[in-house]
Parts: structure tokens; C-alpha cells; sequence
């Protein structure tokens, strides 16, 4: 075999390699648990140049850059029904309390549980539904199964809403889970507040 022959083949058998390593790579990040991976993360920050900065740049966001929240009501829909000029829009105390000018980029939304940009939330970002959907005890499901579960068994076991989803109905529309389960209105991301860490002593 002459030498081009030799090299083409090396060159192919390395790129072989490569493509298992690329697979085994988007598997194992597929399949790591989120501690590991936020493990690995600090570590390349404070061992490998460059990776920090890069990080800020992504998982970071200044203050100046987050739109400031309208203050809400006592029934949460204020953001959605006042003018979107006017100038008693106030930043939510979540972000007043973050030190340093800087808070993180994404949180989770306590509204329809997804996880947004801060930098990127409008008033028309997040789409939910006020109100909780529950089992409708007139439907012709608990008539059918009433020896075996009713509509309280029903409403305690989230299982049954993804079973039969079309006997849930939304309580601020009416809608049923299985015809609208993402949301009836409009409004901007409100940020979860934070779970409370168990105390052992």
C-alpha cells in the first residue's frame, strides 16, 4: 500500500473515531444527572481560559438589561390590563434584591412552568391559564368508574388528567385540558420563587 493510500486511511479511521466520541459525548450529556453536570461546569470555569467568561456571557444578565415587571394585583392580572406605557411599571422584588447589578439569565415562570430569557420577556411571552383544571363531575367518565374513582380521587392524582384529559375542565374558561392545555391568556414570565432548603438542626 503506497503512503497516501496509509495516510487516507488513517485519516478515515480517525474521523470513525470521532464520530463515536461525538455519539458517546450527546449521550452521556443526555443521560448525566444535572448535579454532575453543574460540576463539570464550575470546574472548566475555574481550570480551562476563557470558559468563565463565556459562561457570564450566557447564563448572566445585567440588571439595565431585564424589562421592568408591572406590580400585580390581588388577583395576578394587573401586567395584562394596564397600559403597557405607562410609567408605574416597577422591577419585581426578586430582581431589586440581586447584588452587583447582575441576576441570572433564566428562571423557571411560576405561570406556565417553563423556563424564559429575563432579557427576552414581553407582555405577550408567557401563555397560562389562571385558574387550575379540575375533574368535572357531570362528565359521563365518573358515571362509567364511580365503583372505582371519583372526581376527588381524580383531582388528587395528576395520572388521571393525562389519561382522560378531555374530563378536566379549566375553571377560568372552560375550556378542557385535552382542547387547551397551554393557556387562555397572555402576559409577561413571572419568576417561581425559590424552594426553601430543609433545615436539619
Amino acid at each position: 500500500m503506497d503512503v497516501p493510500a496509509v495516510i487516507g486511511k488513517a485519516h478515515e479511521i480517525q474521523n470513525t473515531e470521532a464520530k463515536f466520541d461525538d455519539a458517546a459525548l450527546d449521550l452521556s450529556i443526555a443521560t448525566v444527572s444535572s448535579t454532575v453536570l453543574r460540576d463539570l461546569l464550575k470546574s472548566f470555569c475555574e481550570t480551562i481560559p476563557g470558559v468563565k467568561e463565556k459562561t457570564i456571557e450566557h447564563l448572566v444578565v445585567a440588571k439595565n438589561e431585564v424589562p421592568p415587571l408591572p406590580e400585580l394585583d390581588s388577583k395576578g392580572e394587573s401586567d395584562e390590563e394596564s397600559d403597557e406605557n405607562e410609567d408605574t411599571d416597577k422591577p419585581t422584588t426578586a430582581l431589586a434584591q440581586q447584588p452587583s447589578g447582575k441576576r441570572p439569565r433564566y428562571s423557571q415562570c411560576q405561570r406556565c412552568n417553563k423556563e424564559f430569557d429575563h432579557s427576552k420577556n414581553t407582555r405577550t411571552s408567557c401563555m397560562y391559564h389562571s385558574e387550575e383544571a379540575y375533574a368535572d363531575h357531570d362528565s359521563e367518565l365518573f358515571e362509567d368508574n364511580e365503583d372505582f374513582f371519583g372526581p376527588e380521587e381524580a383531582n388528587n392524582d395528576p395520572s388521571y388528567k393525562e389519561e382522560y384529559p378531555e374530563y378536566f375542565i379549566f375553571e377560568c374558561c372552560g375550556d378542557n385540558y385535552r382542547e387547551n392545555p397551554d393557556g387562555c391568556k397572555t402576559g409577561w414570565h413571572r419568576e417561581a420563587a425559590p424552594a426553601k432548603k430543609k433545615r436539619y438542626f
